[in-house]
């Protein structure tokens, strides 16, 4: 998988863990049209416009059933939200929206330009919006635990780490609780891949140095909202 720079997205493999994500996201969606649950639907939409922003515009295939979604749930949805999800529904610039700092997306994306969208707070403000937010970042824990728990994969999280893009994401997501003892110890685990890398005299070792230190950055952002 191609890898050319040292952002926790800045490879193929991060990227295509986001594009599963946004898969089994687009599929929920179309349960929550189903049930014409305004909260699930609002808080999928709310993660989709995040994690994929393209899946908003109208070149993207999903854009019909984002878009349909967002009018089913205009009927009951509450005045702060009917305009989020108006502007959805039209194809409009969604007004206002949460972007994330730029020294976080520097660890994210060497370029400087954040790989994810905006987070528009309206869409999370019933409990069920709020659940599917927690639904979502407690399955990616679960990925994320895996590739580090993976004596292959953590010596070499920038080629195969397919969770680090979620780990990235885990700072856009919200509201939600993380386990702070659990991203304590992969932070332990990620200094041990590196540790390994050394001690085996990588030709990349610079590379590599680079994207350890940028997903400590994260754990430790992490773990500090975690407190």
């Amino acid at each position: 998988m191609g890898t050319w720079a040292s952002g926790l997205l800045d490879n193929d493999t991060s990227r295509d863990g986001i594009g599963d994500v946004v898969y089994a996201l687009l599929d929920a969606l179309e349960d929550a049209v189903v049930s014409e649950n305004v909260g699930r639907i609002s808080g999928t939409l709310g993660v989709i416009a995040q994690l994929s922003p393209y899946d908003l515009s109208d070149e993207s295939a999903e854009t019909p059933r984002v878009r349909n979604a967002a009018r089913t749930a205009l009927i009951g949805a509450r005045p702060g939200v009917r305009d989020v999800l108006a502007a959805i529904a039209g194809g409009d610039p969604v007004p206002g929206g949460e972007v994330l700092a730029p020294n976080l997306v520097a660890l994210l994306s060497e370029g400087g330009k954040s790989p994810f969208g905006a987070r528009f707070p309206e869409l999370f403000d019933s409990a069920e919006a709020r659940r599917v937010v927690q639904g979502i970042v407690d399955q990616m824990v679960a990925a994320i635990a895996q590739d580090f728990d993976d004596d292959y994969v953590h010596t070499d999280l920038c080629r195969e780490g397919m969770a680090m893009g979620q780990l990235g994401a885990l700072l856009v997501l919200a509201p939600a609780k993380l386990p702070k003892a659990t991203l304590e110890a992969w932070r332990e685990r990620a200094r041990q891949g590196f540790a390994a890398i050394q001690a085996n005299e990588d030709g990349e070792v610079e590379f590599h140095r680079g994207y350890y230190a940028n997903v400590d950055a994260v754990l430790a952002e992490l773990i500090a909202r975690s407190s």
